[in-house]
Parts: structure tokens; sequence; C-alpha cells
């Protein structure tokens, strides 16, 4: 759900606050920072053998790209995504700290500041990414009920971050005003109940 200046709800990059901290007298959004590193391979994390982007560099990204975003709630943007990051296990925090620059960001997949993911994160972060207009409570249970079947570590990481997300929205809603909420309670209740399918095994020659 890309936004643009005409339905953005005080969310995008174009509606910044002057006197945040960064942000220039006109808007407009500060240089990237020298942590974003662009197109190198993907580290492995510290203790583990898989590899994927420091949770330092997911977090230097996220900063820059949610940098003056306020929701309507009159709060930063950025609060919910450190939550998000703080409630997952080590191997989801980089994707968690990304987890809403694709959606409510200029920040697109292809773009070399992503360059770092492993690719079992870029595909978590696909799954996280809500296509446009799905404001519904079909569609968005839809969407979590491919999240909660997604098989392999991709699947791991974006239900730990999906389960984030949505019980930091219960707890603090984006637009406490809005029309529509999601339903985060049955999304839940789906993350909770539904499982990958097991991978068939080969046939016996």
């Amino acid at each position: 759900m890309r936004v643009s200046p005409a339905d953005d709800g005080g969310l995008s990059e174009r509606h910044l606050d002057p006197g945040a901290p960064g942000v220039s007298a006109g808007g407009s959004m500060p240089a990237r920072p020298a942590s974003i590193r662009a197109g190198n391979v993907p580290a492995r994390r510290r203790g583990t053998n898989m590899p994927g982007m420091p949770s330092s560099e997911a977090r230097a990204i996220a900063e820059w790209a949610h940098r003056g975003q306020v929701e309507p709630s009159g709060r930063p943007y950025i609060e919910h995504v450190r939550r998000v990051a703080a409630l997952v296990p080590d191997e989801a925090a980089s994707v968690a700290w990304l987890h809403d620059v694709l959606e409510w960001t200029d920040l697109t997949e292809d773009d070399p500041a992503l360059g770092t993911l492993a690719p079992h994160e870029r595909v978590a972060l696909g799954l996280l990414t809500r296509p446009g207009d799905d404001d519904d409570d079909d569609r968005f249970l839809s969407h979590v009920r491919i999240i909660a079947v997604a098989r392999g570590a991709a699947g791991d990481i974006a239900r730990a971050v999906k389960r984030a997300d949505m019980e930091d929205r219960l707890r603090r809603p984006r637009d406490p005003g809005a029309a529509w909420m999601p339903p985060y309670d049955r999304a839940l209740g789906l993350l909770a109940r539904l499982r990958p399918s097991p991978r068939a095994r080969p046939g016996r020659a």
C-alpha cells in the first residue's frame, strides 16, 4: 500500500514535521546515513550460520525512511516500528525494523539500501507487505492466512513480526478515529491456529 500525497493520512515521507530532528525547513528527507550500505553481500549474524542484514543496519534504514512520519494518533510512526522490533526474536529483528518500509515509505524492494537482506529476509518482507486497497476484513484476513501457512525461515520470521505488529496495534491503534479497523483479534487467532503444510516426501523408487 504505497502512500501518495493525497491519501497518506499524514504518514508519507512527503508529510514531514519541519521541526523534527534531521528534517530541513523545506521538509525534504535528510541524506541517507553512512550506515546504510548498498548492494553488499549479506553478512552472517553473530552466533548463527544464517546470513542476514545486521539489525543495526535495518534500524538505520527504518529510522531514515520513517523520519518525520506522524500517525493520525499523533505519535511518531517510528515508535511503532521500535516496539515491534523489541518484541521479536533476534533472527526476526531486521525484518521487524523494515516491516513497513515498502508499504508506508518511498523505499522499493529493489532499492540498493536493502541489498544486504538475505533471500529469506527478502521473502519475509514481501509476505508482510500488504497489497493496496485492502481496507476490508476479508482481504486483510486473507493476507494473514498467507503469512500463517508460509513455509521455511521466511514464514517463521513473517509470523513473528506480524504477531508483534498486530499486538502492538491492538494496544495503540494507528488511527483511533478510523472508519475501518483491521480485525486484529481474528487475525491473531488465525496465526495461532493455522500451520504451514508439511512438504510432500518424494516417492520411493
